[in-house]
């Protein structure tokens, strides 16, 4: 309650409450009231929910945020690959002939490879 949330308290018979929570506790007497009771106060939460509104804020990013790895799957972005690609070792020796064959798992640069290997030799958007 001091949260400023609705509170249910629930008990089977009466008896006399400390004065603290006596106003909120709901009593029944069969077990087949509890639905009653409760209905009561989740009708009133799920008014303060629909009236409640959302209040976005923006934080600024941290420059760990701001860093842009790309899409996970290269084909969709292959003219921006160029601004973020790192020719590895393993992309010099490709680009000088000494590799034939690229394997790697899913997700490991294959693709990114190939397009950057590419485009090394034919500009992006150039035709055949």
């Amino acid at each position: 309650m001091a949260a400023q949330r609705r509170v249910a308290m629930i008990q089977q018979g009466f008896a006399l409450q400390p004065i603290d929570y006596r106003d909120v506790i709901l009593t029944y007497d069969k077990p087949a009231q509890i639905a009653d009771l409760l209905t009561l106060v989740l009708g009133q939460v799920i008014e303060e929910i629909q009236t409640t509104r959302f209040v976005p804020t923006t934080l600024a990013l941290t420059p760990l945020e701001k860093i842009d790895l790309g899409d996970l799957a290269t084909e969709n972005e292959i003219k921006a690959l160029d601004s973020y690609f790192v020719p590895t070792a393993q992309y010099q020796q490709a680009r000088r002939g000494h590799a034939r064959l690229v394997v790697g798992r899913k997700g490991s640069g294959k693709t990114a490879l190939f397009y950057s290997l590419r485009s090394t030799y034919r500009p992006i958007g150039t035709g055949s």
